[in-house]
């Protein structure tokens, strides 16, 4: 007959618990992912949000430029309407929009960056906590086979039999 003593009960509530902090484990793993992932988001904001300044301001100095030239070509006689004037004007204003919207473009592949890095760990921070479930099924399983090997236990209604002493063929021999 199988003994189950204190030292099987000892075995498998520490079964139970590893399998219990394996879980938790995963679960925590999981919440700091979410943490970092939030963190990551807010910087992704933060930075979206500077590059959107750095633009007003290259916008702001591109503005001030024209507004210079504009009152040095006044000063110098040549009036504001004078093509060369216009023209240089014209570049300057759009090599100011290009640098302005290379610093958005700038701070959006970083914003990009950090919100693809935030997805990342979550789904990390998900497999943890998956990889904690198998884990935890890995050590009940494994301790339930063990258990099984060390008892000689048969499964509940094979043959009618649940324990080594109830086998007919150990009990009466071989029928055959």
């Amino acid at each position: 007959m199988a003994d189950f003593g204190i030292s099987t009960a000892l075995a498998l509530a520490g079964t139970v618990l590893s399998a219990a902090t394996t879980i938790a484990g995963g679960a925590a793993a999981n919440r700091q992912a979410k943490a970092q992932a939030r963190r990551l988001e807010q910087h992704a904001q933060q930075e979206q949000a500077a590059a959107n300044r750095e633009a007003q301001k290259r916008r702001a100095e591109t503005e001030l430029l024209l507004s210079r030239q504009q009152a040095v070509a006044a000063a110098s006689g040549a009036g504001a309407s004078d093509p060369t004037i216009v023209e240089l004007m014209s570049d300057a204003a759009a090599e100011g929009e290009v640098r302005a919207e290379e610093a958005q473009y700038v701070g959006e592949l970083r914003a990009d960056d950090m919100r693809t890095q935030a997805a990342t760990r979550r789904a990390e921070g998900q497999a943890a906590k998956t990889a904690s479930m198998f884990n935890a099924g890995r050590t009940l399983i494994g301790s339930a086979a063990s258990m099984y090997q060390k008892y000689n236990l048969e499964p509940v209604g094979r043959r009618g039999a649940r324990w080594p002493h109830e086998n007919p063929r150990q009990r009466y021999g071989s029928f055959g």
